[in-house]
């Protein structure tokens, strides 16, 4: 049986929020196998909703379909 890889990419606006969110919880306590977080890739009909967990409680939601430039988005 030949197995395919999965893979779950937080980009753009999502990865800048990410990065701050380690930042901010960079001196939290690692869980026993020695992880901070835990990421949560939910598909919806508009997109991927992510959310990120710390070890201290705190969770952070990501939702790559809002992931845009202001300019791609038309105002009328």
């Amino acid at each position: 049986m030949q197995t395919e890889d999965i893979t779950f990419k937080i980009t753009g606006r999502d990865a800048k929020k990410l990065n701050e969110f380690q930042k901010l919880h960079d001196g939290c306590l690692e869980e026993l196998a020695g992880d901070r977080f835990s990421y949560s890739f939910s598909p919806t009909s508009l997109g991927m909703a992510i959310t990120v967990s710390c070890s201290c409680g705190q969770k952070l939601f990501l939702d790559n379909f809002m992931d845009h430039d202001e300019k791609e988005v038309a105002m009328s």
